[in-house]
C-alpha cells in the first residue's frame, strides 16, 4: 500500500472506472427527460455527464502515474 494512498493499490483505478460508466448511463437515462424541456432534466444530464468524464479523466491520469512509476522501479533493475 502507497503511503500517499487511503486505497490499496489497484482499487481504485477500477472503482472510478464502474462510476464513469454508471454516470454515462444515469445521463443517458435522464436524456428524455432533457428532450422534453424540463430545465431540471437538462441540469441533470449536465452533471451526470459531467462526472463521467471527471472519473474518466482522472482514471486516465493516475494510470499514468501508475505506469510511471512501475517504469521507473522496473528500470532501477531492483538495485536497493
Amino acid at each position: 500500500m502507497s503511503e500517499d494512498s487511503a486505497f490499496p493499490e489497484g482499487v481504485l483505478i477500477p472503482i472510478s472506472g464502474l462510476l464513469a460508466v454508471v454516470f454515462a448511463v444515469l445521463a443517458g437515462a435522464s436524456a428524455p427527460a432533457a428532450l422534453s424541456g424540463a430545465i431540471e432534466g437538462i441540469v441533470a444530464v449536465v452533471v451526470f455527464a459531467g462526472a463521467s468524464v471527471a472519473l474518466m479523466v482522472f482514471r486516465y491520469r493516475h494510470g499514468e502515474r501508475r505506469e510511471g512509476a512501475a517504469t521507473e522501479d522496473d528500470a532501477g533493475g531492483g538495485e536497493e
